[in-house]
């Protein structure tokens, strides 16, 4: 917020009001802040958001979530296929590994996966689809969660001796989004606008991104005291942009696990657009840069023109035709699957230079 009080902290907004001048923003009796410019990032339970209305669920990912943190959770090379096998560089304990299945995935994130490391925690987390995988309330999470993997037993082998050292946390349906982003001194921010899924680990992209937009504008909003809707529009742009493209990504990722050769296919398209858009976020600083320094007026008009992944027109155009494809098979139908696989390899093949696409499928 722009304003000269201190910082307070541990403070609940019980209500905010806005007039021409700024921003009343009130967390107790005789307990009043004046600002500029109000910037809610307090997640689904925005205060904005509720204020306003501004909650849209009309989106195409479905999933629920259990997660914790865990401790006796081995290396996935230890109880399944070796690093070796699996013809690896490293291990998959170096990173995020992902168990992805018919419906849902599993994350495993270890903080001991170093020479150096102090914290003997690992993050995991069950993603489902909840049409799919509907919740077993006669169960608590962990019974949930251990029941569950029973059915993928190298999954399971890995939490065999496993427990956890938190509480579970066991959710709903997660995806939201907003009707509106900013409004007359006050935005929406991070996951105060929207989440799809922590698939990809889009959440922090989109955040980061809004955060560098919003700023820039408010600076400028600071010397000419324009803080209307229509002067912040390009942050809500970009974020719905961020949210629905992040959104069929996700879709169509969970779509594509109900088979194999489906999500062979499908991933081509997650990896080419993971690259290309970081060369456009590379090739957009690089255009930018005049004698040696960032003309950031430059670069933040390009970057309120970007979308999430891809970056370039043309990778938009080549997302389009596959999530089309993907969202029209059924994955009950064995001739509509093998023939939407082949439409996928078929398309990689015709784009031009990039023939080596179709062998990845």
């Amino acid at each position: 917020m722009l304003c000269s009080t201190e910082p307070q902290y541990c403070k609940t907004p019980l209500d905010i009001a806005f007039d021409a001048d700024g921003v009343t923003i009130t967390t107790g009796p005789e307990q009043h802040y004046r600002t500029a410019y109000s910037v809610d990032a307090g997640g689904f339970r925005s205060l904005l958001a509720d204020k306003f209305d501004l909650r849209d669920f009309g989106l195409h990912t479905h999933s629920r979530s259990s997660f914790t943190h865990m401790i006796n959770v081995p290396d996935f090379h230890e109880v399944s296929t070796s690093q070796k096998a699996a013809n690896l560089p490293f291990s998959v304990a170096e990173g995020t590994l992902h168990h992805v299945f018919e419906g849902g995935w599993l994350w495993v994130i270890p903080f001991n996966n170093h020479a150096a490391f102090t914290n003997p925690l690992c993050s995991v987390g069950l993603m489902l689809d909840p049409r799919m995988h509907p919740p077993q309330n006669d169960l608590s999470a962990e019974e949930e969660f251990f029941a569950f993997i029973e059915r993928f037993p190298s999954v399971a082998a890995q939490f065999r001796n496993a427990r956890s050292v938190r509480e579970w946390v066991r959710t709903g349906r997660i995806q939201y989004s907003s009707k509106q982003i900013v409004g007359d001194r006050w935005a929406l921010l991070g996951h105060a606008a929207g989440f799809i899924d922590p698939l990809y680990s889009k959440g922090l992209y989109i955040t980061l991104t809004s955060v560098s937009i919003l700023a820039h504008h408010l600076l400028q909003a600071n010397h000419n005291g324009d803080y209307s809707r229509e002067r912040f529009l390009p942050l809500e742009k970009t974020t719905l942009a961020y949210i629905h493209s992040n959104d069929r990504l996700v879709a169509n990722s969970y779509t594509s696990w109900g088979t194999y050769q489906l999500w062979t296919a499908y991933s081509v398209l997650w990896l080419l657009g993971a690259y290309t858009e970081l060369v456009k976020l590379f090739s957009i600083r690089i255009q930018s840069m005049e004698h040696g320094k960032i003309n950031q007026q430059q670069l933040f008009d390009q970057l309120q023109q970007i979308k999430l992944a891809g970056g370039f027109a043309d990778y938009d155009r080549v997302a389009h035709t596959i999530d089309t494809i993907i969202e029209a098979v059924d994955l009950t139908n064995a001739h509509q699957v093998a023939t939407a696989v082949e439409q996928i390899q078929v398309f990689f093949t015709q784009l031009t230079g990039c023939h080596y696409l179709s062998r990845l499928c």
